[in-house]
């Protein structure tokens, strides 16, 4: 494997298999060892990487967080969930009709149910 000389680019392709083996759990060493990068690009690869990831992990957690906070005014998305009931021999059938509204910033859910008679 050619070792990669001083000021050389790494191209995407490099970039994808040096993550990759890190991914996999192998040290920075024996990565730069496998591919021939340098351990310094390697090491520079790994804490962007790493970055990258604590700064998603912070956006998911800041998130989360919101999604707990209750809303000053709820935004809901209604969903209407039908159930039919089984017919018995001298009387109708009657459909039963769950009525769901759910905040979509929050999770805040409303539910409301009907029967319907069916003749």
């Amino acid at each position: 494997m050619p070792i990669h000389k001083k000021g050389k680019r790494i191209t995407d392709a490099e970039v994808k298999e040096v993550l990759a083996l890190l991914d996999r759990g192998k040290s920075k060493s024996a990565v730069a060892r496998e591919t021939g990068i340098s351990q310094s690009k390697v090491y520079r690869l790994w804490s962007d990487k790493l970055a990258r990831d604590a700064d998603e992990r912070a956006i998911q957690q800041r998130e989360e967080e919101d999604r707990k906070r209750p809303c000053v005014q709820h935004v809901f998305i209604r969903e209407i969930i039908k159930e039919d009931s089984p017919k018995t021999v001298a009387t109708s059938r009657t459909e039963k009709i769950i009525e769901v509204k759910r905040c979509r910033l929050c999770g805040f859910e409303e539910r409301r149910s009907r029967f319907h008679q069916i003749n």
